[in-house]
């Protein structure tokens, strides 16, 4: 679409495909003039979960600068709810890139070891470096400055994770 915009799909596991491409795609196009300016052209392109994912706008590309100057600039770190898939190995990447600063990842599976083994990929630290720790009552574990915190947000005082920097 020339707007860049993306269109979320309802229920995409419940979508079938022909009957979205005929409703949705085909109803946004028109070819009925010669001139090309009268014309509308949809041009449908799904982003599936993918290492390298396309940047589809200059927008895009200063959301993603931007977020690197943040976490540079940044002393301390949370993250909250993220699951540090594969897929997004752009925000991953951006995290590698300073994993010297504070980061404390709050998520239900954060203290699971198959989180620890995502973590391996993403921070480069061993899964079985992270040593057991309890932060404000809940159960964690930390390798160098990285905490993994099993809770849910609304479980952790995010304030207080703050105020021990």
């Amino acid at each position: 679409m020339d707007t860049r915009d993306l269109l979320p799909v309802d229920r995409p596991l419940e979508c079938d495909p022909e009957t979205f491409i005929r409703k949705i795609v085909m109803a946004s196009t028109d070819f009925k003039s010669d001139d090309i300016a009268q014309q509308r052209h949809v041009i449908p392109a799904l982003v599936p979960p993918l290492r390298l994912k396309p940047i589809l706008s200059h927008r895009y590309i200063e959301l993603w600068a931007k977020a690197s100057k943040w976490v540079s600039e940044a002393a301390h770190i949370v993250v909250v709810g993220y699951s540090f898939n594969s897929a997004d190995e752009h925000f991953n990447d951006i995290l590698r890139n300073h994993s010297d600063r504070r980061i404390d990842i709050i998520a239900p599976e954060a203290a699971t070891p198959a989180f620890r083994d995502r973590m391996e990929k993403v921070f480069r630290t061993s899964a079985d470096q992270y040593t057991p720790i309890q932060i404000n009552g809940l159960d964690g574990f930390q390798a160098k400055k990285i905490r993994l915190i099993g809770a849910k947000a609304t479980d952790v005082d995010i304030a207080e994770l703050f105020a021990k920097t």
